[in-house]
């Protein structure tokens, strides 16, 4: 019969001789390796290309295993990782799996769990747990929330007037309102008016929130 060839990386050594021992009491597994960096690890998947590579999340960094999947990918396209984490963090399992993981485990799964998400993954069986269908859940509604709110921002760019966009444009760029006036040779009270219709017409009350959430969605990249 073929074995599943598992091979580990994660910083702890111990946490990875509890893993080799539960995997190799399996009848249809072998763990053929650990390592605990990322440089070791890419040459242990260069040299053994094994099936399932189980992949910390967080060694030499808070992402260094993330980080470490195009790599893996590249090296040896036929290995399928699955990433390990102590943390429920929604953003780093999400970073994972957009970047080639094909599953996670939590460090406080069961030894069945392990031993079934391996097996799934191997067979291509695995099916959407519920943990990861809520998280896929979350992670939609959040991209759709931040799609329509893109989409209202743009459209409120089209309502400004010249006048209104350069001014909203040098506030993002951090000027204050005293130097605006100076650089349009006008009163402050005008960038101020104008100031107040940008705000009304974004439906904001305060120009640092809008600042922040035009800057956090890089509008005035996507308007260059």
């Amino acid at each position: 019969m073929e074995k599943i060839r598992v091979a580990m990386c994660d910083d702890l050594k111990e946490f990875c001789i509890y893993y080799e021992s539960i995997i190799s009491k399996q009848p249809d597994m072998e763990f053929i390796g650990m390592v605990h960096n990322t440089p070791s690890c890419k040459n242990l998947v260069k040299t053994q290309k094994p099936d399932i590579l189980l992949l910390d999340i967080q060694m030499e960094t808070i992402d260094a295993g993330i980080k470490l999947l195009p790599i893996i990918a590249e090296e040896s396209p036929e290995t399928k990782t699955i990433t390990l984490t102590i943390h429920e963090d929604d953003d780093y399992i999400f970073d994972a799996l957009a970047l080639g993981a094909v599953d996670f485990l939590l460090k406080t799964f069961p030894d069945e769990q392990i031993i079934k998400v391996i097996r799934d993954v191997y067979h291509n069986t695995n099916p959407l747990r519920p943990e990861l269908s809520q998280k896929l859940f979350k992670a939609c509604n959040l991209v759709k929330k931040q799609q329509a709110s893109l989409l209202y921002i743009v459209n409120t760019f089209t309502k400004l007037s010249n006048t209104e966009y350069d001014i909203l444009h040098d506030i993002c760029n951090d000027y204050s309102y005293k130097e605006i006036a100076e650089k349009r040779f006008v009163e402050e009270i005008t960038v101020r008016a104008h100031v107040s219709r940008i705000l009304k017409k974004f439906g904001f009350n305060n120009m640092k929130k809008l600042v922040k959430e035009l800057k956090s969605m890089k509008v005035f990249d996507l308007l260059k």
